[in-house]
């Protein structure tokens, strides 16, 4: 039996039929339909389909918003292909030996595609912002290019050199000006460029012999330059991890332990590229880092780097010219050669102490300041004391304003600068900062140390 109901409702009077209180639970009335069972209602996403359209939705909005700078009258399409590019040009950077066409390498054309694909933000003023890092190179230059024709030095060798290092750094100029990122910008980069970094290093821990050197190299074409770019991003990640724990004081985790391993996969690569200047400006990025941040998760990571230099000396993991032997083992076979270098560096400079001689033969001494000396004279000693200057300037800056205000972003500029200024105190001892590879690493982290807080006053 059934009995027939009205119900009420916003759409008006509606007819229904119910079963009778007689009827069993769970039983139809007779001439009913049969029951359909219970489902839950559809969840978007839950299917595999779904989820992998979510996870592609977000990748999507990270590369275009978090990485590509997608403002408001942005083309979505355009903001994705320059996430793109910022992503390949990232991941690639410390992978140096990898070469594309001639002696372009793959994350030359990242940031080639980079820079045509920002080119359009271009801004005058926003160039301007950077003008104290300009005015370093530019005067470098300049007196590189005086000191050639001055001297009587042969131009095509001072040239070559001259215009691989004013590639890197203008073209660092104009994609970091035309980006102008912000914090979650430079995060994401920095991030992605660690990365890159840790498969460089974990390839010289574990295919030490991928290039015929005595020391492996990674993915670099020298141990030297394995070194070196370890130390800058041994920083970089050091500053994330700052950073992130500033803003979110609960990071820890998953994120956590792959930060600490970073840092501790950089500093391993450091000591396996036997680089004993590396690993003097490892030392010096991470005790940087640690009292600027006062972090307790940088502390650990501190902890754990002292504990991987212990477990390498011990077991001697890395072979046996790693930068520790080398350190403490008394090893001098380099010393003399480099004496012999810089002293010749110095009677360049002494004979032509106003211009220098170009940059001919600017690898040939081992101390930055020295070769910024006999290359272009007086504007090259201005140019390198500017650079220093302006690593220990953004260093305290970034720690003194760490503690008034926005502590996220100024912990991710004192570890930059942290890395800079590493790097300078390995340059004392290395001539690789004309190396256009290594070169583009350290004025990009200059750029972007100098932009960040750029973009917290725009």
């Amino acid at each position: 039996m059934t009995t027939e109901i009205e119900r009420t409702g916003a759409g008006g009077t509606e007819q229904g039929a119910v079963p009778d209180a007689g009827v069993a639970p769970g039983r139809a009335a007779v001439g009913a339909s049969p029951p359909v069972p219970w489902q839950p209602p559809p969840t978007p996403g839950t299917d595999l389909v779904g989820r992998v359209e979510e996870q592609a939705m977000t990748l999507d909005l990270w590369l275009s918003d978090s990485l590509g700078g997608a403002g408001p009258d942005d083309d979505v399409r355009l903001a994705r292909l320059r996430g793109l590019a910022l992503a390949g040009a990232a991941i690639t950077l410390p992978m140096s030996a990898w070469k594309a066409v001639g002696v372009l390498t793959v994350a030359d054309l990242f940031l080639v595609a980079s820079v045509l694909l920002f080119l359009p933000r271009v801004s005058i003023a926003a160039v301007r912002k950077l003008w104290f890092p300009a005015l370093a190179v530019a005067l470098a230059a300049v007196g590189g290019v005086v000191g050639t024709f001055v001297s009587g030095s042969d131009v095509a060798a001072s040239g070559d050199i001259l215009i691989r290092f004013l590639a890197a750094s203008v073209g660092a100029l104009i994609l970091v000006s035309c980006w102008r990122p912000g914090l979650e910008q430079v995060r994401s980069f920095g991030w992605l460029w660690v990365a890159g970094g840790v498969a460089s290093g974990l390839v010289a821990l574990f295919i030490p012999n991928l290039h015929m050197f005595l020391r492996p190299s990674g993915l670099t074409p020298h141990p030297t330059h394995l070194a070196i770019i370890s130390v800058v991003l041994l920083g970089v990640a050091l500053a994330l991890i700052a950073s992130e724990r500033e803003r979110d004081p609960s990071f820890g985790g998953v994120r956590a332990v792959a930060g600490l391993a970073a840092a501790g996969v950089l500093f391993a690569a450091i000591v396996a590229s036997g680089s004993r200047s590396g690993l003097l400006a490892g030392l010096l990025v991470g005790f940087l880092t640690l009292v600027a941040t006062r972090d307790r998760t940088v502390v650990r990571v501190a902890v754990g780097l002292a504990a991987v230099a212990l477990v390498i000396a011990v077991l001697g993991v890395v072979g046996q010219d790693n930068a520790l032997e080398r350190a403490f083992g008394g090893d001098e076979s380099s010393a003399e050669q480099r004496e012999e270098f810089n002293t010749a560096a110095w009677e360049r400079f002494t004979g032509h102490p106003i211009t220098g001689v170009g940059y001919g033969d600017v690898t040939d001494a081992h101390i930055f300041l020295l070769q910024f000396a006999s290359a272009a004279g007086v504007l090259g000693i201005v140019a390198g004391l500017m650079l220093v200057f302006l690593a220990l300037r953004t260093y305290v800056v970034a720690v003194w304003r760490r503690m008034a205000d926005d502590p996220p972003r100024w912990a991710m500029v004192a570890g930059f600068a942290a890395a800079m200024i590493g790097y300078l105190a390995a340059s004392i001892f290395q001539n690789v900062l004309w190396d256009r590879n290594v070169w583009l690493a350290i004025v990009l982290m200059t750029w972007l140390a100098a932009a960040v807080p750029v973009a917290a006053r725009d």
